[in-house]
């Protein structure tokens, strides 16, 4: 490759396999979310939204001790923040242990979601900080998820 600066370039590595394109997306989206656009004039630059204030759906996996009373606290502090449930999976039973509970919710601000998960992480019934997967809303792709949700319910319950 030549280049009016540098002269003569010459490069050298895997190609465009999986992972070197992997790491040029990945670059990409780096660069729009530092909003570092510059092949764009300034006035067409794409403004960055507040995470906050994203209103998506989310998949939520909560570790907890399998007793009465959890599902509850958790969804009660879910709608005291405004954040309806879609559906929910707990499957198995482990006396004295923990199971996984997993909710995908109706659309929610994220700054909401991630508040609740803070309180809700507190509690001393959950063992392992919540895991959140962000989830774009379509109705393929939520009952993809669902399905997903109670394959992975029953990795864990197989103890994988």
């Amino acid at each position: 490759m030549k280049g009016d600066a540098v002269g003569g370039v010459t490069f050298q590595g895997k190609g465009a396999g999986p992972l070197p394109t992997a790491s040029g997306v990945l670059s990409d989206i780096i660069d729009t979310v530092k909003n570092a656009q510059p092949w764009l004039p300034e006035e067409k630059q794409i403004p960055l939204l507040n995470p906050d204030d994203m209103v998506l759906s989310y998949y939520l996996r909560f570790t907890v001790v399998d007793k009465p009373g959890v599902l509850s606290s958790i969804a009660g502090i879910l709608g005291k923040r405004r954040i309806s449930i879609e559906s929910v999976v707990q499957k198995g039973r482990r006396v004295r242990g923990t199971v996984p509970v997993i909710m995908m919710t109706h659309e929610a601000r994220e700054g909401d979601v991630r508040e609740a998960l803070k309180e809700i992480d507190s509690l001393p019934v959950v063992k392992k900080k919540t895991l959140l997967i962000r989830v774009e809303n379509t109705p393929t792709f939520s009952f993809s998820c669902s399905h997903t949700a109670n394959k992975m319910v029953n990795l864990w319950n197989s103890g994988v």
